[in-house]
């Protein structure tokens, strides 16, 4: 609850005129903001164009945001909606490669524990991209971020029961996808 109403003071702050006060609300959720692009496009060379539009868009509408749901469910609304709209103009211009090189993170110790992880990431990362866009958006927000299927509902869009509907239908696509690749869940 602390966080929450530290961003609250924040939000309120920027209300007010402090436009530095968005600036800890930017370093908080920025890795956030990064990894949801980046799950969501696989598209390396857009992640730092479309993380600066959601934090400039979330800035600009700070008065919109009501804080019914979390700060960061409301900016992962936002990282999700510049998304979209990236890639319905890529596939208006399809010689955009939106599935550019993958720079994955690991916090395994050695590196051998390190490659592995690299290697989870990136089949990851491939199956993901062979799921339909929707079904993608849900396994991040749900199974990546850990959202609740509430804030799932919220983000995408739809009823907490559709979420929880979708996330299931979501995982076991994903599940399939992982073994047509040869790899066992």
């Amino acid at each position: 609850m602390e966080h929450e109403e530290q961003e609250r003071e924040w939000v309120a702050q920027c209300l007010q005129g402090d436009a530095q006060a968005f600036r800890p609300l930017v370093q908080r959720y920025e890795r956030m903001v990064r990894s949801v692009i980046r799950r969501l496009i696989a598209a390396e060379h857009a992640v730092d164009e479309l993380a600066q539009q959601t934090f400039v868009t979330a800035y600009e509408s700070l008065a919109q945001y009501s804080g019914d749901a979390r700060f960061s469910t409301w900016l992962c609304q936002i990282a999700l909606n510049k998304s979209r709209d990236a890639m319905r103009t890529w596939h208006r211009r399809p010689e955009e490669d939106i599935n550019g090189g993958l720079e994955l993170e690991s916090a395994a110790a050695g590196p051998d524990e390190e490659l592995e992880e690299k290697q989870r990431h990136a089949h990851l990362q491939a199956a993901l991209r062979r799921l339909k866009p929707a079904d993608r958006e849900v396994i991040v927000f749900k199974y990546i971020l850990g959202f609740s299927h509430a804030e799932v509902a919220k983000t995408i869009g739809c009823t907490s029961e559709a979420a929880k509907v979708r996330s299931h239908r979501a995982r076991e696509e994903l599940k399939r996808v992982l073994e047509s690749m040869g790899i066992v869940p």
